[in-house]
């Protein structure tokens, strides 16, 4: 099977995690170095692979993904090693994470009561998770109060929900093909 291929540049610190992501699952991936200073990202050819003309990008044998987060998340062992369900322990350590934020969100959002990058970093995250695993509002409620005070923004589900709901789509779809394959 031939190696992923992935569209990056090293000074994207988001193309570095999507690296160090690969290299902590023992992937090998071609890299594929985009040079943004020369507007590589911008061509007819690399806008056909993402639309939004971001880095990183990666072309697994036809599937392209983009935005780190969803590679992580694509990348991740459930996925790719073709695991049929979900790991318990997997899911426990989800919920822990819950658990720890919630715990955490003393204010209305991350630091204090006004939005900041931090939220606007985490939830990216977090409703890519909780579309697949969802927060418990009776567990998590201030977990679940800062999710749905950023799913008020204008232009949140646009630009985050679609996403998020794309991803966990394609999570099932895979988990259910991997179950197909194991018959």
């Amino acid at each position: 099977m031939p190696n992923i291929k992935l569209y990056t540049a090293k000074l994207s610190p988001p193309g570095r995690s999507v690296e160090l992501t690969a290299k902590a699952l023992g992937l090998e991936l071609d890299i594929v170095p985009i040079n943004l200073l020369a507007q590589e990202h911008l061509t007819a050819a690399f806008r056909k692979l993402n639309p939004q003309h971001t880095i990183p990008v990666i072309d697994d044998n036809g599937t392209i993904v983009w935005d780190s987060h969803a590679i992580n998340v694509y990348l991740e062992p459930i996925l790719y090693y073709g695991a049929a369900e979900t790991p318990q322990e997997k899911i426990d350590n989800l919920y822990r994470a819950y658990e720890l934020l919630n715990d955490t969100l003393v204010d209305e959002y991350i630091v204090g009561n006004e939005m900041t990058l931090a939220d606007l970093s985490c939830i990216a995250s977090i409703a890519s998770m909780h579309a697949i695993f969802p927060i418990d509002a009776g567990k998590y409620p201030r977990l679940a109060g800062w999710v749905e005070r950023l799913a008020k923004l204008p232009y949140y589900e646009a630009t985050n929900l679609a996403g998020a709901e794309e991803l966990a789509q394609l999570y099932r779809a895979k988990l259910e093909q991997n179950r197909t394959n194991a018959k």
